[in-house]
């Protein structure tokens, strides 16, 4: 293959899509074939296809053991869903068992992964991740960054599994930060410090067109963060009244 001979390396989603799609486009032509040459007896057909769509879908879920990307999970979901609508489309409904599967696969591991980051943000240790800076700390920016990927996934969707876990992860996130601010000591660095964390996970979601005049974003996650902000600046306006 070119890409092995140039030493190309992809994600697994784009491999993931490939397969897939080269599976869907062989299984429609021999499940035309058969089906017309044998007048409707798909027998040869099943016998044909059950060795490789066994070998993939326990292909799968042997990566999905070690696989940790909760994006590329929902992007596989995503591709996995518009080649269903594809073959519905053609009225071919051999790989309708299959996509079940690969589904039944992608969703459960999608949900232990955002567990995983959630149960991270809501048992991390904050005196080793804190440092007595007032800047957006590094953990804003990557929630900030997984969620607008996320959005942006569900945008077309609306899925309200999605919208779930984005809710926990806002959460988990806010309640961390919370816990971060409140090592400092002067009220005025910790207002700061959230203001400053707020806007940075604001900032993001509106370069990713998330929210507001962008994607619609159905938890609200933009303006939760911008009633956060309002109110934080209020407090820091205070603070600052009393020097």
């Amino acid at each position: 293959h070119s890409a092995a001979a140039s030493g190309a390396r992809y994600p697994y989603e784009v491999l993931f899509r490939s397969s897939m799609k080269l599976l869907m486009d062989a299984a429609c032509a021999e499940y035309v074939f058969c089906e017309e040459f044998w007048a409707g007896d798909l027998t040869i057909f099943r016998d044909l296809f059950q060795g490789s769509l066994q070998a993939m879908q326990d292909q799968l879920q042997a990566t999905l053991g070690g696989y940790y990307d909760a994006i590329g999970l929902l992007l596989m979901i995503r591709i996995n869903y518009e080649h269903q609508l594809i073959m519905q489309k053609r009225c071919i409904p051999c790989l309708d068992a299959h996509v079940d599967k690969v589904n039944l696969l992608l969703w459960p591991r999608l949900k232990t992964v955002a567990d995983l980051h959630i149960e991270s943000l809501r048992t991390a240790n904050v005196r080793a991740l804190w440092t007595d800076d007032v800047h957006a700390h590094y953990v804003a920016r990557r929630y900030a960054e997984l969620t607008a990927s996320l959005l942006s996934l569900n945008s077309d969707y609306g899925d309200p599994q999605i919208d779930h876990i984005l809710e926990r992860l806002r959460s988990g996130c806010i309640e961390l930060l919370d816990r971060l601010s409140s090592l400092f000591r002067d009220p005025q660095a910790r207002a700061l410090f959230l203001l400053n964390n707020y806007d940075i996970v604001l900032t993001v979601l509106k370069e990713a067109r998330m929210g507001g005049e962008g994607a619609p974003d159905r938890c609200n996650t933009s303006s939760v963060f911008e009633s956060l902000l309002a109110a934080e600046a209020h407090t820091f306006v205070e603070e600052e009244l009393k020097l």
